[in-house]
């Protein structure tokens, strides 16, 4: 089951702005793999988050922050496999009529030795707005862009249509079958919504600023 917490924009027909972490972990990963980077750092980080909206008032767009469940799969990637929260959170915004401006994925930020990069599928002009927004904070040398393709929750949104970035430490994904490489160098406070006070709601609060298309 998904969480989700909801912000209404004081705009007339608003359309809406949606921040997704899994909060579930790979499953079947071993002995020593407890998914503090690979689900809660970015669980953490949408806590912060959704504390600086309550605290700055309502903003022009809906903003909603969606909690996903069963972003890992099993077995392999499939229909009914993996990505199975953020599948039931499109159908939920399709069923409400629900117009999408931006939606925004995180995942394993928790790395001592952090690095964004946004995998090359994705909404070209939210691309570039993370790149602005990282600029105007001051951690332009935080962010790039690769060149794979990621499957995540961001992706599911992305295929309905909807304009979709992620940010994630594609670092470190591991190679298929290896999922036990995946024992980052955590740096414990990345993993707490204090530390994401000070260092990502100042950028989230840029990137939503600059969040803009035609129409």
């Amino acid at each position: 089951a998904n969480v989700m917490v909801e912000f209404k924009g004081t705009k007339e027909n608003a359309p809406w702005v949606v921040l997704l972490s899994h909060f579930d972990t790979a499953p079947n990963a071993g002995k020593g793999f407890e998914g503090a980077n690979d689900g809660a750092s970015t669980s953490a980080l949408l806590v912060a988050l959704v504390g600086a909206v309550r605290r700055a008032g309502a903003q022009g767009d809906n903003i909603a922050f969606v909690w996903t469940d069963a972003e890992e799969c099993r077995t392999t990637y499939a229909e009914n496999d993996g990505l199975q929260g953020a599948k039931r959170a499109v159908a939920e915004f399709k069923r409400k009529r629900r117009a999408v401006k931006a939606a925004i994925g995180l995942d394993m930020l928790g790395d001592r030795d952090l690095h964004i990069r946004m995998p090359a599928n994705g909404t070209v002009q939210l691309q570039n707005a993370v790149f602005e927004a990282a600029k105007r904070a001051g951690l332009d040398g935080l962010v790039s862009l690769g060149r794979d393709t990621v499957k995540d929750d961001f992706a599911v949104f992305l295929d309905a249509g909807c304009p979709a970035v992620n940010l994630i430490d594609s670092s470190d994904i591991p190679p298929a079958g290896d999922i036990l490489s995946q024992r980052v160098t955590l740096d414990v406070d990345k993993c707490s919504s204090n530390y994401h006070n000070s260092h990502f709601v100042s950028p989230f609060r840029c990137l939503h600023a600059n969040v803009v298309f035609p129409g």
